[in-house]
């Protein structure tokens, strides 16, 4: 699903534990004095996590917890906001899937320059690279004005399963050469 017109909100999708620090987001959502809705899975591990760095922010009227929802659920928050957000405090991200399928919508992602982010991030032109989301805040207005069209044209491009299947076969065939060496 593609939208033009973002509604005037961040989000966060994905897992809330300290890998993904989603904290961040809302503190970031929150000085700006934007709203965001954050969105995803609370596993085991994370359950302290949650409680304790989310949950107290969770009445703040700026943000709006939708816990875990279904892909068309998915889809229909991240093509609505006007920017998607990937901390990532200690982590380096080997993926990061809702990146991806952030972009297939058109909504662009402030992230931190950490693990596969430079890959799939084209600064600038789809999401905006920054240290840290006190960078980000001085930086995030650019994801606004951004080319949505062009973001999700550029995504499904250059990420898509003939892609995949393309680079599977030749890393494959690396592997067969070096090992009939």
């Amino acid at each position: 699903m593609f939208a033009s017109s973002p509604e005037n909100y961040l989000c966060f999708l994905g897992r809330f534990d300290w890998d993904k620090s989603p904290h961040l987001a809302i503190q970031l959502a929150i000085s700006l004095g934007m709203p965001i809705k954050i969105a995803g899975k609370i596993d085991l591990g994370g359950d302290k996590y949650f409680k304790e760095q989310i949950q107290p922010y969770l009445s703040h009227p700026l943000v709006e917890f939708l816990g875990e929802l279904s892909f068309p659920e998915k889809v229909a928050l991240v093509s609505s906001a006007k920017c998607n957000l990937h901390p990532l405090l200690t982590r380096r991200e080997p993926f990061g899937l809702t990146v991806i399928e952030s972009a297939y919508c058109g909504t662009p992602t402030l992230a931190m320059r950490r693990g596969s982010m430079p890959e799939l991030i084209k600064d600038g032109k789809t999401g905006i690279l920054v240290e840290d989301f006190v960078e980000g805040s001085h930086k995030i207005e650019k994801c606004f004005s951004m080319d949505r069209k062009y973001i999700a044209r550029r995504t499904r491009r250059h990420f898509n399963y003939k892609k995949m299947a393309e680079g599977y076969e030749k890393a494959y065939k690396k592997v067969l050469r070096e090992f009939e060496e």
